[in-house]
């Protein structure tokens, strides 16, 4: 199998899954309101223990991340966040270099479609 080269460290590269977790996320989002591990579990319906394991490093239900996204009212772009860390929880840094390499390739294509436009007529 051929290595990988390092991809340059720029805003194409995927961080690797370790690089913020989903647990570091949430205690983010926690904490901006101020909440305790206790009060984000009465306000979300999740055990306190369960909620200290996910920021430890669990991988949470995709039950349980709903609640959080409904508890703590996040944003689009958090709970996209929340959904690919949980995806990413196992790649290996060979997969994401992979993923990196395929990300600058597609954003390198000819007729690249930018975020609002319109997909390209065909026929």
């Amino acid at each position: 199998m051929p290595s990988l080269q390092p991809v340059a460290e720029s805003h194409n590269a995927i961080p690797h899954a370790g690089a913020v977790s989903l647990g570091d996320l949430i205690r983010r989002h926690r904490g901006e309101r101020g909440w305790s591990l206790r009060r984000l579990a009465q306000e979300s319906g999740l055990d306190p223990g369960y909620l200290s394991r996910v920021e430890q490093g669990a991988a949470p239900s995709d039950a349980a991340i709903d609640a959080l996204v409904r508890s703590l009212a996040l944003p689009g772009l958090a709970v996209d966040q929340l959904r690919l860390l949980k995806a990413l929880d196992d790649v290996t840094p060979y997969e994401a270099e992979v993923l990196a390499r395929l990300l600058q390739a597609l954003r390198a294509a000819p007729g690249r479609r930018t975020a609002g436009s319109p997909p390209a007529r065909t026929g």
